[in-house]
């Protein structure tokens, strides 16, 4: 990374660890099955209140693998018709509601926050 300044050659290096981390996508049969996997649970939120839960794998949401407890199940879910149609979000059906720690905040500050319960699994702890 020669004539880069310091900075240059700092992103530079990031932007190759990054490239490098990123796992090629399965052959379109074996997303199609992982698909069908994740979308089977939609709908029909299986978790009570009190249950210990954590986002699945795959989930596009912070804290896999950290317990999360449910603290409310919605009889009506929410659906967020705000904002930008293309957001993840929009169109979302929140289901339920969730309390947990956010580990990316320096207090490591506690929040609830309502979600999609099809992207939520039983945690289980790790010994």
């Amino acid at each position: 990374m020669k004539g880069l300044n310091p900075l240059e050659a700092l992103m530079a290096a990031a932007a190759e660890q990054a490239e490098a981390t990123v796992k090629p996508l399965p052959l379109p049969a074996a997303q199609i099955m992982e698909l069908r996997e994740y979308a089977a649970p939609y709908g029909q939120c299986s978790f009570k209140v009190g249950d210990v839960v954590t986002p699945r794998p795959l989930a596009p949401i912070r804290g896999v693998g950290q317990p999360h407890l449910v603290i409310e199940v919605a009889c009506e879910p929410i659906r967020n018709t705000d904002g930008d149609v293309n957001s993840q979000l929009f169109g979302a059906r929140l289901d339920m509601r969730v309390v947990g720690y956010h580990p990316t905040t320096k207090a490591h500050a506690i929040g609830a926050h309502w979600v999609e319960s099809w992207m939520f699994e039983p945690f289980v702890e790790k010994a």
